[in-house]
């Protein structure tokens, strides 16, 4: 489906219902049928390691090593060891911690957190809530602007979708042993709602969609025209595990907004946003907090025009 040709919500409700399931189980011909796409954007920055070191053997205890030198190790800073806590394998803890102290850490901070949760929702109802920080630009940005930034680690959408699709636990009394059908079939389903590219999982939609309803319910009227969500990933998936963060951006329109809060209404063809993303590399360890600054700080640093007229206005 052609993203300048999507579908009325209202009408994918109608004729693809099941494929408007919870937001963890939303499968990339969701975003087709809805024009919604993902464009990745690069520089010259993006490829800065081209003789990666091996893997090590215990990627947990041996982190520093995996990234650092060991003259870089005997010279950590605390915002060098923020990065590291970012880039290596670790718990939500660590990593929650690391993009804390590289948003607010010495002058270069410019970020503090606002939020712990990313809550979404649908024809006016809280149906979503997810493991995702939220920012806000500080006092040293100047005048507050209205900008949010989330920070997702991706291994929690992972995580969700096997919880849900565990088998249920046997009776009493047949502990011990296991549904195997009931397994396939769970294994089967998680297969479908399983990305070839974990770094277009449309999951991540519903992310920066919660980060503008976020923005649009906290806003007095008059309401703005656009939000711009901004949305930070890590992921333990090779190969990107230890080079990159993902910066995600989308302009999300008040129109689509007020289609998610009346769906049964919303009979216009409603323009969704082309999600940007971008590799931003750990590497140089030492500009990796200005850059990334830099990055969010940016008007528009992806570049967005994807606000194209829909074809025939109202659906016909």
């Amino acid at each position: 489906m052609s993203a300048l040709t999507p579908k009325p919500l209202s009408e994918v409700l109608r004729h693809h219902a099941a494929l408007c399931v919870k937001p963890i189980f939303w499968i990339p011909p969701l975003l087709d049928i809805l024009g919604c796409r993902f464009q990745q954007v690069e520089d010259e920055t993006a490829n800065p390691i081209d003789d990666e070191p091996a893997e090590p053997a215990k990627p947990a205890k041996r982190a520093k090593r995996r990234l650092m030198s060991d003259e870089e190790v005997a010279q950590l800073t605390p915002c060098k060891l923020a990065v590291l806590n970012l880039a290596a394998p670790g718990i939500h803890v660590a990593k929650h911690g690391g993009i804390n102290n590289l948003f607010y850490y010495d002058e270069q901070g410019r970020f503090e957190e606002c939020g712990t949760r990313a809550n979404f929702f649908f024809a006016n109802r809280h149906v979503h809530r997810s493991e995702c920080s939220i920012f806000a630009p500080n006092d040293r940005t100047g005048p507050r602007s209205r900008l949010l930034v989330g920070y997702f680690h991706y291994s929690y959408v992972e995580k969700a979708r096997r919880r849900k699709l565990e088998a249920p636990w046997p009776p009493l009394g047949f502990r011990g042993y296991r549904n195997r059908p009931v397994e396939r079939i769970n294994r089967k389903k998680l297969s479908k709602v399983t990305p070839d590219e974990w770094s277009r999982d449309p999951y991540l939609v519903c992310l920066l969609l919660s980060l503008a309803q976020r923005q649009a319910r906290s806003l007095a009227s008059p309401r703005q025209t656009t939000y711009l969500s901004r949305l930070l990933v890590t992921t333990t998936k090779k190969p990107d595990l230890y080079r990159f963060i993902f910066l995600y951006e989308a302009e999300i329109t008040s129109q689509l907004l007020d289609s998610l809060d009346n769906p049964t209404c919303a009979t216009e063809r409603t323009a969704w946003p082309t999600i940007k993303l971008k590799r931003i590399p750990f590497r140089p360890f030492d500009t990796f907090q200005e850059r990334l600054i830099a990055e969010l700080m940016a008007p528009n640093p992806l570049g967005h025009n994807e606000a194209l007229p829909i074809r025939g206005g109202k659906k016909e």
